[in-house]
């Protein structure tokens, strides 16, 4: 598990966890928001919009972005949830000999390459190595990559 916290935003990475069933999707909210207070120290308290990216190779990636914080209830958590199932994830970054791949694009000094193209070889020193890009960030960026062969 990778967490990056960025001011109202706490993005938790869960990489290649199987056994997670969408239909449970709030029981594993909690047991997560659980484990991000007591093992991580992670203060979560107030109203969030929770966007839930699945993708096969990768896993799951969990966005908290904090709309309101509650100053009389420091346990109250209240979320909205939306699932993104079989979302497309690219990884970001700067050295193109990291990866011996057909499939990688270029944008502005950076190059990226798509989940589905990294071999299970490679994954782990791509995950190292790189910055995940996904959701709106990855829409934002992906009209405008350049293929490199």
């Amino acid at each position: 598990m990778k967490i990056i916290s960025d001011g109202n935003k706490l993005s938790v990475f869960i990489i290649n966890k199987d056994n997670i069933d969408l239909d449970n999707i709030n029981k594993y909210m909690k047991e997560l928001i659980l484990k991000l207070k007591r093992k991580y120290k992670k203060d979560i308290s107030g109203f969030y919009d929770v966007d839930v990216y699945f993708n096969d190779k990768i896993g799951m990636i969990v966005d908290f972005v904090r709309e309101e914080e509650l100053d009389f209830f420091k346990d109250l958590v209240d979320l909205k949830v939306t699932v993104h199932e079989k979302s497309e994830v690219y990884f970001e970054f700067y050295d193109y000999f990291l990866l011996n791949n057909k499939d990688i694009y270029f944008k502005d000094d950076m190059y990226y390459v798509s989940s589905e193209n990294i071999s299970n070889k490679d994954f782990l020193s791509i995950c190292e190595f790189s910055k995940i890009i996904y959701g709106e960030e990855l829409e934002n960026i992906k009209n405008s990559l350049i293929s490199v062969v």
